[in-house]
């Protein structure tokens, strides 16, 4: 169970921040809830270090395809082909990520490392990849609306969004 400072005091070494959290296995550190700007400065690292990655993907995948004489004629068809596949690509190693690395002794992606975020279920323990990937493709659909998602982490008490509250998963940052 997960042990909110604020309405619970399980531990004498109480903090005097509101909004602080103990994990169960770690009693010695101390969390809070990740707000807006820590979750987008943590995208915004995957993003760049994902948008390198595909490019090398498409590098290789373009030079396999062209010394294998497979390239078609250029076309509008051909070009509209090549963007889905790259989109596709592109979507499947995002999902292989974020799945893999939240799902992993990390329990984020590398920008959450970066910014000292993890993912934990309600009950402060790791999430599987199940749980990741639902997390994920609920992301995916709920960031259109990106202003929706953006004033539930600001308004709701543990700065949950959509996928969050789906997938009843918790975003934390270590307290220093």
């Amino acid at each position: 169970m997960l042990i909110d400072e604020k309405t619970q005091n399980m531990n004498p070494k109480k903090p005097t921040e509101q909004n602080c959290v103990r994990l169960p296995h770690e009693e010695d550190s101390v969390w809070e809830y990740a707000g807006f700007l820590w979750r987008a400065l943590s995208r915004t690292i995957d993003l760049v270090i994902l948008l390198a990655l595909n490019a090398l993907l498409v590098w290789a995948t373009y030079h396999i395809l062209r010394e294998s004489q497979f390239l078609p004629p250029v076309s509008l068809r051909a070009i509209f082909g090549t963007i889905a596949l790259v989109s596709i690509q592109f979507l499947i190693v995002l999902w292989l990520y974020t799945g893999c690395l939240e799902s992993s002794a990390w329990q984020g992606t590398l920008g959450m490392k970066l910014c000292g975020l993890i993912v934990v279920d309600e009950q402060g323990r790791p999430i599987t990849f199940g749980r990741s990937s639902c997390r994920f493709f609920l992301g995916a659909f709920a960031q259109e609306p990106g202003t929706l998602n953006a004033a539930l982490v600001v308004l709701t008490k543990q700065k949950q969004d959509l996928e969050d509250m789906v997938s009843e998963t918790l975003v934390l940052r270590r307290k220093d």
